[in-house]
C-alpha cells in the first residue's frame, strides 16, 4: 500500500443491494475520492459487475453472500428479482454477516457509511470501535414519520440510543422495517447523511434531527458525471435553444441537423 493511502481517510460503503441505493452511494464515494478518502465500496459480484470498470478511483469490495436454492449468486441484486423473493435476498445478506465481518477485519477503515437495511453492519463497525454514519438515499420524510409513528405507538424504542444495541443479537431473528430503521440509528454515530435538499424538506430535517437525535447533513442529490456522448448531447440541446423557436429542426443519424433546408452540424 502507498502513502498517499496510508494517509487517507479510509472509508467503507456499504449500500442495500438495490442499484436505486448502489448509485447515490458510488455518486458520493467518487466525489469524497477527490478530498483525500480511500474508499471501498461492498456489494455482491451480481451488483459491482455493472460498475467495476468505470469507476477507478472507487476499490470495489465483494461481498459473497449464501446461494439459498431459490437464490443463486447471479441473483444477489434486486435487478430483475421477482418481489416474492425480496425476503430472500433479505436474509440471504443477514447470513452474510460472518464474510461482512472478515471485511471489516481485513480492510480497518476509519469509518463505514451504511445503508439502514443491515443494523448488524454497524453493531460489527462498533465492536470493532469503527463508527457509521448512516446515508439514507432517499428523502427525509418517510423516516420523519416512521419515528412519529413509533413515538406515538408508544413503543420503548423512543428515546433512542439506548444501549442494547452493543450486545444485540442478530441471530436467528426476524427483523422487521421497523427494527432495522430503529437499531441502524441506535448503532451509528450521531451524524447522518440524507440525500434532499433543505429547500424541499426543511421542516422534515428539523423534526427528524429531534427525533433521531442527530445532526444531519444533507447530500444534495447527486448527478452522475456525464459521458462524452452526454456531452454532446448537451451541446446539441444548447444549439437548438439558440434557434428560432418557429424554426423545426430534423436529426439525421449522421448527427447532422437540417434548418429549413439546409444543413449544419451539430
Amino acid at each position: 500500500m502507498d502513502t498517499a493511502t496510508t494517509s487517507s481517510i479510509r472509508v467503507l460503503m456499504f449500500p442495500w443491494l438495490a442499484y436505486s441505493h448502489i448509485h447515490p452511494f458510488l455518486e458520493l464515494a467518487k466525489k469524497l475520492s477527490k478530498r483525500n478518502f480511500c474508499i471501498y465500496l461492498c456489494s455482491t459480484p451480481a451488483n459491482l459487475a455493472c460498475i467495476k470498470e468505470k469507476e477507478p478511483s472507487v476499490e470495489f469490495v465483494e461481498l459473497h453472500l449464501p446461494s439459498l436454492p431459490e437464490l443463486p449468486p447471479h441473483s444477489h441484486t434486486t435487478k430483475g428479482l421477482p418481489r416474492h423473493l425480496l425476503s430472500s435476498l433479505m436474509k440471504a445478506l443477514d447470513m452474510s454477516r460472518p464474510s461482512f465481518s472478515e471485511i471489516l477485519g481485513a480492510l480497518k477503515p476509519d469509518l463505514l457509511i451504511s445503508d439502514f437495511l443491515q443494523p448488524w453492519a454497524p453493531a460489527k463497525a462498533l465492536s470493532l470501535n469503527i463508527p457509521t454514519v448512516l446515508f439514507m438515499v432517499s428523502a427525509a420524510m418517510p423516516y420523519c414519520l416512521l419515528l412519529d409513528l413509533v413515538k406515538i405507538s408508544g413503543s420503548t424504542a423512543l428515546p433512542l440510543r439506548s444501549n442494547h444495541v452493543h450486545g444485540y443479537n442478530y441471530e436467528n431473528d426476524d427483523l422487521t422495517l421497523q427494527d432495522r430503521v430503529l437499531q441502524s440509528l441506535e448503532g451509528s454515530c450521531n451524524l447522518m447523511l440524507i440525500r434532499s435538499l433543505r429547500e424541499l424538506e426543511g421542516k422534515y430535517v428539523g423534526e427528524l434531527s429531534v427525533q433521531a437525535m442527530k445532526k444531519i447533513v444533507l447530500v444534495d442529490p447527486l448527478v452522475q458525471e456525464l459521458s462524452e456522448e452526454e456531452d454532446e448531447k448537451t451541446e446539441i440541446m444548447e444549439w437548438l435553444n439558440k434557434k428560432d423557436p418557429r424554426q423545426s429542426c430534423l436529426f439525421h443519424s449522421a448527427a447532422s441537423v437540417t434548418c429549413r433546408g439546409k444543413t449544419e452540424k451539430s
